[in-house]
């Protein structure tokens, strides 16, 4: 049975969505090209893998052996700490949680750093922050800026990280919108990518994985990103189809949300996601 309508316009009439830079997209704009988000509960149905009880890397088993509350307290002396890469670590939660709470720099550090201690960065990736992604959006072309990228060598977007800064109670700041935007930028510039180093024509679709950082806490996004919506934010139209994005958020969070890798649990917890979330990268 054929669609009366024709794509990018369920109701028969066009609706024009205006210019934004992904720095400005909130969830009005996500309805309007027909975005959800839905929470998953369920460990393995997000990352398709058990959660693991032990850890390869020597780094991260250092890691989750320590309790970071009593570095706070000055009872973690970092000599004792045999990792430089976790030592690094522990100075930069240290930054986000005391001594630069609530500055964006301190935050994309940290997770630069945290990505580099998990491996994200390897002889085929590259850990960046402050990236800047042409977003094309309602035949017009602005900008999407994620806090850190995880990217291949021919710096094709792989993976993004942005800082949720609700804590300044920033009015327009929505980082989930803003994640999702950088998302479709990534997916734009990797086609644009394989068109100017002849590739051949990218896929039709890529789940991009992306984490929002609240200070220490992390939430993973899995957004899949298909050549057709690429293509109605380009002209700035509903398209006819629904693209349901997923997340997984950590459950059981303290009061202090943006202190979580201080507890020793929650630090092992999101030790298990970053290993799992590796595959998607």
């Amino acid at each position: 049975m054929c669609d009366e309508n024709p794509p990018g316009n369920r109701s028969g009439l066009v609706r024009p969505i205006a210019l934004q830079s992904g720095s400005d997209w909130d969830d009005g704009v996500l309805r309007s090209f027909n975005i959800t988000v839905t929470k998953e509960s369920s460990f393995r149905d997000f990352f398709g893998v058990d959660m693991p009880v032990e850890f390869s890397n020597p780094d991260v088993a250092e890691l989750v052996s320590l309790d970071l509350q009593e570095y706070t307290f000055g009872k973690l002396k970092l000599s004792s700490i045999r990792s430089r890469y976790v030592k690094t670590l522990v100075k930069r939660v240290f930054a986000v949680t005391r001594t630069h709470r609530h500055e964006e720099s301190a935050v994309d550090d940290m997770s630069l750093t945290l990505l580099e201690l998990f491996q994200y960065e390897n002889d085929d990736t590259a850990v960046r922050s402050r990236t800047i992604l042409d977003l094309f959006m309602s035949r017009g072309k602005t900008q999407a800026l994620p806090d850190v990228v995880v990217e291949r060598l021919d710096t094709a977007v792989k993976m993004l990280v942005q800082e949720d800064k609700s804590y300044e109670n920033l009015k327009g700041h929505h980082p989930e919108a803003q994640l999702i935007a950088e998302a479709i930028a990534a997916y734009q510039e990797n086609s644009r990518l394989y068109e100017r180093l002849s590739m051949g024509e990218y896929p039709d679709q890529q789940i991009v994985p992306g984490i929002v950082m609240l200070g220490t806490c992390p939430t993973f996004y899995l957004i899949p990103v298909t050549k057709a919506l690429a293509e109605a934010v380009r002209q700035g139209e509903e398209p006819s189809f629904d693209t349901a994005v997923r997340k997984y958020a950590l459950p059981m969070l303290p009061a202090t949300v943006s202190d979580t890798m201080l507890f020793k649990s929650h630090c092992f917890h999101v030790a298990q996601c970053l290993e799992a979330f590796k595959r998607f990268v």
